[in-house]
């Protein structure tokens, strides 16, 4: 799936994570390298969802991740990239909150998280002050 999407192959790429996601999930009872590997597939989903603007389906892979890793970086960026495309600010907010606690140095995130605030602000103003 890698090799597909670094060549711009998303459909192959889908197929091949999808794929590998099929045969841990028919496992059953995954051991915790399992879930790790199914992690990362789930991410790497994410991020050909981001790249296609197929936001719920961002945010239904994140969420997944999430929930087994509620620290996972990317998975709280994506689903914050994906709370952002719906202007759902609170949300966004609050995952790129999350994941600077736990990666202080992700230069994206806090770039996003001042867009946010920005926007949360202009919103405010907008509403008279009831946001």
């Amino acid at each position: 799936g890698n090799e597909a999407f670094s060549r711009g192959d998303l459909a192959q790429a889908q197929q091949d994570w999808e794929g590998g996601v099929a045969m841990l999930l028919a496992l059953g009872q995954l051991p915790p390298e399992a879930h790790s590997l199914l992690c990362v597939l789930r991410n790497n989903l994410a991020q050909l969802f981001v790249k296609r603007g197929e936001w719920n389906r961002v945010k239904e892979m994140t969420d997944k991740i999430l929930d087994r890793e509620p620290e996972n970086e990317k998975a709280l960026y994506r689903r914050a990239q994906a709370f952002f495309a719906y202007s759902l600010w609170d949300k966004c907010e609050k995952d790129l909150e999350q994941l600077l606690r736990h990666h202080p140095g992700n230069a994206h995130a806090a770039s996003m998280l001042q867009q946010v605030l920005r926007k949360m602000g202009r919103d405010r103003r907008q509403l008279g002050g009831k946001g």
